[in-house]
């Protein structure tokens, strides 16, 4: 269990590389041409997005790596 947290984080962390990678791409400009070809990038909008659900599950990863994942407690209310 704790290998495979392991290895999601670190999934998780060279995606959150490639996405910022590809933010400061997008900032030096949105589509360039090349003789006949063209390469459209994807819209910043949606990278910030995926950036930001990829920060948070960083997070997420690196609680329960650490012991300090989400818990739930119920509790039930008794008469007496």
């Amino acid at each position: 269990m704790r290998e495979e947290l392991k290895e999601e984080l670190q999934e998780v962390k060279e995606d959150l590389k490639l996405f910022k990678e590809a933010r400061r791409a997008i900032a030096t400009g949105q589509s360039y041409r090349i003789g006949n070809r063209q390469l459209d990038r994807a819209s910043l909008p949606d990278i910030e997005k995926i950036i930001h659900e990829l920060r948070q599950e960083k997070s997420i990863l690196e609680r329960k790596l650490k012991g300090r994942g989400r818990k739930a407690y119920r509790a039930v209310p008794r008469d007496r």
